[in-house]
């Protein structure tokens, strides 16, 4: 999935990318980055609720994810707790995610179009 976002101020082109691997019922997010120009302004959100729709649509029931510590990331060091995930194994570098999708998450600040 590519994102694109236009908003009050103008059009921002492509600000994030989002490559996921499907294996049985479930989704590993193997690569998810995003533009920090638009980090913490709702579009994380709205991309995983976009997310969760996409997968319950196609029988996904959960979504794995993997916080890997580098230099520069550490501003996002809390984006899939954030985001609903629970913490399923840790140790100094790594960090294990697993999301089971139930409903829907309502956010309604962002408009998502197009496919």
């Amino acid at each position: 999935m590519a994102v694109e976002l236009n908003d009050k101020f103008g059009k921002n082109g492509m600000v994030s990318a989002f490559i996921g691997l499907i294996r049985n019922n479930a989704l590993f997010i193997d690569n998810w980055v995003m533009s920090c120009r638009v980090f913490k302004r709702g579009l994380e959100k709205a991309i995983f609720c976009y997310l969760i729709e996409k997968c319950k649509n196609s029988g996904i029931d959960e979504i794995y994810g993997t916080y890997s510590k580098t230099a520069k990331n550490a501003y996002i060091e809390n984006l899939f707790s954030d985001l609903g995930f629970e913490q399923t194994e840790k140790d100094e570098n790594i960090v294990k995610y697993k999301y089971t999708i139930k409903d829907s998450i309502e956010q309604n600040v962002i408009k998502i179009t197009g496919e």
